[in-house]
């Protein structure tokens, strides 16, 4: 496993990189220090955090015990993460276990078609415990997750496009939190006297859907069913996260 730090664009980044030429790129205690170092500065420094996952998952002999491998405070700092830094996890190959819990909790998965795949049990334990023969692509395989269970965002042809989906996702979203600041608006959402501020860039767009939205937001709160006009959906859709990390972070949100 190796793990370092580097620009992409111009812009920090933070990398772990799960490598299956070295015991199935499988998680230890001592890589998954070094990892919780990584997630560490990248939530510190507010630096994008990126996985290359092509991994076995926990080593079964260090997994034992309530630490895991050390892995364990991963899903928490992965909470923590969430909204405040990106968080990627490229499948550039198996992703088994520990290892498919990144990117279940991340906010992009690109995953490379015929190679990647991932589930929290391999074929053989499906086996070994309902005897079912699967093939790792009908387990876990890109269609599976950029079609059936949504974990996984766009399926590439190979490691390379992977890279470079990796580089569009990141310049996308712009240079990075101070960025984010300097280019924030408000837009006001107004319902029945109150007043929501939403952030990002896509908001400044949407003020039109904003009494549609408020109505929307008004219905789900008071736990009335709700539909949105399909034409109008994807901006509230946009709108609506925006206002729910703004709030949960206290940052404006750039989407």
């Amino acid at each position: 496993m190796v793990t370092g730090f580097g620009k992409i664009n111009d812009r920090p980044a933070s990398l772990i990189a799960y490598d299956f030429t070295v015991m199935a790129g499988s998680m230890g205690r001592t890589a998954e220090v070094k990892c919780n170092r990584a997630r560490e500065i990248a939530l510190t420094k507010r630096m994008p955090m990126i996985w290359l996952i092509d991994s076995a998952g926990a080593r079964i002999q260090e997994a034992i015990g309530s630490t895991f491998a050390q892995s364990g405070f991963l899903f928490r700092e992965e909470s923590i993460m969430s909204g405040v830094v990106p968080m990627v996890a490229a499948m550039m190959g198996p992703g088994a276990a520990g290892t498919a819990y990144i990117p279940a909790l991340s906010d992009f998965v690109p995953m490379v078609k015929g190679t990647s795949h991932m589930a929290l049990g391999g074929p053989p334990l499906v086996k070994a415990v309902v005897g079912e023969d699967i093939t790792p692509e009908e387990l876990g395989g890109s269609k599976v997750h950029t079609e059936i269970s949504g974990v996984a965002d766009l399926e590439v042809a190979d490691d390379a496009a992977c890279i470079d989906a990796i580089k569009e996702y990141l310049e996308v979203l712009g240079g990075g939190r101070s960025a984010v600041l300097d280019d924030f608006r408000t837009v006001r959402i107004h319902s029945g006297g109150s007043s929501k501020a939403v952030g990002g860039r896509l908001a400044r767009q949407d003020k039109g859907h904003a009494a549609e939205l408020a109505a929307f937001i008004d219905a789900v709160r008071h736990g009335r069913p709700s539909t949105i006009d399909p034409d109008a959906a994807a901006h509230v859709t946009r709108v609506t996260f925006a206002a729910a990390e703004s709030v949960r972070t206290g940052l404006p949100v750039h989407v």
